[in-house]
């Protein structure tokens, strides 16, 4: 227990470091694009690149790392991300760096989730996995900042910083060097498990209907805020932050209630709080009904990803989680290219429109989880 216990520190040092690393730089991104000479539309098309580069990656990563293991492909994803990092000190390769940037960032997620629920007890589980949603939401509210006060340097001290947190990880890899042979692999289950297991298909419907509400947040959020709200700069910058201080406090509570009740009442749960609170967002007529909402928002996710994680972990096979995670990070990967073109589409006939998609999602996705047997 003690050994597992340590082994499972070092995987959140590990997804701290990788986190900061790539957290620092990414808002900064659009900015040192255009600082060095490209225009605003190609510096949409290199973020576009960064993020399908992503999820290709991320794709592949699940498939890869259960044939050779997990550590190979994490250690692959530090390699390409610091390749990345150096590269866009050359401003003339920023779009290259952007998708080689985008190509690490997607090769140690999955593994590592995959890590985490080959050595968790299974009655641990939420707990550990909301911990790890709590370490990547942290990462993306504070690394950020850091960032801020670096780019007083020059944009080359964020690289630098980005370089020293995503290669330190490397440290602490060495000591995740365990389960990695696959001598005796052969597949197991999947994907034909997928076909006969309704927890399975609901999860991956449930990874669709997350990247929809998120494509849809991120395409029409901050003009639906000025024209519903008459919400300024700082009022839209406080959303997001809301929603992030609560998506760092919530999830250890969440999972562990899991743990204990179960996972499936818990992510209907957060479904059905998810859909009221897009359809009171429609409602709601000052900043601060906003704001409160958005901590509502941030309980319902914690209700969902933990337990989500959990639950497909106890009806996937150990050697087939990888690829399960790919499918379902694909899934979302899809949902946010459609809820980013949906959203945009509808708020031209109404702005209360997109949100009143995500609510009717939402509570569709909640029913189904409530109706699979367990």
């Amino acid at each position: 227990m003690k050994k597992d216990g340590l082994l499972l520190t070092r995987v959140f040092i590990v997804t701290l470091f990788l986190s900061i690393g790539l957290d620092i730089l990414r808002p900064f991104l659009p900015l040192y694009g255009v600082e060095v000479g490209f225009e605003p539309t190609l510096v949409g098309f290199a973020v576009s690149i960064f993020f399908l580069a992503s999820g290709v990656s991320r794709f592949l990563s699940g498939f890869i790392s259960d044939r050779f293991g997990e550590y190979i492909v994490i250690c692959l994803g530090v390699v390409v991300s610091v390749t990345g990092f150096g590269i866009l000190i050359f401003p003339t390769l920023f779009m290259m760096g952007c998708f080689i940037i985008g190509l690490g960032a997607g090769l140690w997620r999955v593994p590592m989730i995959a890590m985490l629920s080959k050595k968790t007890d299974k009655r641990r589980l939420g707990t550990i996995f909301g911990i790890f949603t709590t370490i990547v939401e942290a990462s993306g509210a504070i690394a950020p900042l850091i960032g801020a006060l670096l780019i007083i340097y020059g944009y080359y001290a964020i690289f630098i910083s980005s370089i020293i947190f995503t290669s330190s990880s490397l440290v602490f890899l060495q000591r995740l060097k365990i389960d990695q042979g696959r001598k005796e692999y052969t597949r197991v289950y999947f994907p034909r498990e997928f076909l006969h297991n309704n927890v399975l298909k609901a999860s991956i419907f449930s990874g669709f209907v997350g990247g929809v509400t998120i494509g849809v947040a991120n395409s029409i959020w901050p003009i639906f805020l000025v024209d519903k709200v008459n919400a300024d700069y700082v009022g839209v910058a406080l959303t997001y932050t809301m929603y992030s201080v609560g998506s760092i406090f919530f999830p250890p509570f969440t999972g562990r209630l899991g743990d204990k009740l179960g996972e499936k009442r818990n992510i209907v749960l957060g479904c059905l709080l998810f859909s009221l609170s897009y359809y009171l967002f429609t409602l709601s007529r000052t900043i601060e009904q906003i704001l409160f909402l958005e901590i509502v928002s941030a309980l319902a996710g914690a209700f969902i990803l933990p337990n989500l994680l959990s639950l497909t972990s106890k009806n996937v096979h150990k050697n087939e989680y990888g690829r399960f995670m790919s499918i379902y990070n694909t899934s979302l990967l899809l949902g946010c290219i459609s809820g980013s073109v949906i959203g945009g589409i509808l708020y031209l006939y109404n702005i209360d429109y997109p949100l009143f998609l995500c609510a009717l999602l939402e509570a569709t996705c909640g029913i189904v989880f409530s109706l699979i047997k367990i």
